[in-house]
């Protein structure tokens, strides 16, 4: 799998929450806390990759109950973040949590009944997307769902597609992320997984789904 390491996205991590939020209303942080309520109350392993600052992982830890949870970003301050953020609201489960400062390539060989790929699959060309989400869907234990939110535009708007660009040539510049378009997730998980639920937020330019092993 190809490694890109020269990306990097601690330059955003003091500003990062506060970007998404003013920029999108609020509304990427609450596509991912929407997924919540399709997840299981108790779930063994769970893995989430690029996490950022952590802001997703706290609602998540508060309200799903955990054997242990994988923590991977590649970015050091996001992870020290997070760190932070658990320490501060629900310090009593940072045993559990594994927190690995590295990229996507360099992720354990384990099992996971929950993957969680919130805004982290659109930093990948077509060809890491898709050699990534095979070696996720072969972590999923058995009837294992998978929570993917992401940057959507399903009828190639204009506007969204201007907007798109325009996000990649920010982190292009800010964060060194060489990708120009989004990867085709949809088609990807036909073929691989099965919807449990899918929801559309922002007029179609957010997409939230949940995906179940097959």
């Amino acid at each position: 799998m190809h490694k890109n390491q020269t990306i990097n996205f601690s330059f955003l991590a003091p500003v990062y929450d506060l970007l998404g939020t003013v920029c999108f209303l609020g509304k990427l942080h609450a596509s991912q806390k929407k997924q919540l309520k399709h997840f299981p109350k108790q779930v063994k392993n769970i893995l989430i990759l690029g996490g950022g600052t952590g802001k997703f992982l706290v609602d998540l830890a508060s309200q799903i109950d955990f054997e242990s949870l994988t923590y991977l970003d590649i970015s050091p301050k996001m992870i020290s973040q997070a760190r932070s953020k658990v320490i501060k609201e629900i310090p009593q489960l940072l045993p559990k949590i594994n927190f690995i400062c590295a990229p996507a390539s360099d992720l354990p060989d384990q099992t996971y009944e929950l993957i969680i790929t919130h805004y982290f699959m659109d930093c990948f060309q077509q060809k890491d997307f898709e050699l990534l989400a095979l070696k996720l869907r072969n972590m999923l234990a058995p009837n294992g769902l998978w929570s993917m939110v992401d940057f959507y535009n399903e009828s190639n708007s204009s506007s969204r597609s201007l907007l798109i660009r325009f996000l990649y040539l920010f982190f292009r510049v800010s964060c060194n992320l060489n990708v120009r378009k989004l990867p085709e997730f949809d088609a990807w998980f036909h073929r691989h997984m099965h919807c449990q639920h899918s929801q559309k937020l922002l007029n179609g330019l957010l997409k939230a789904s949940l995906y179940k092993k097959i």
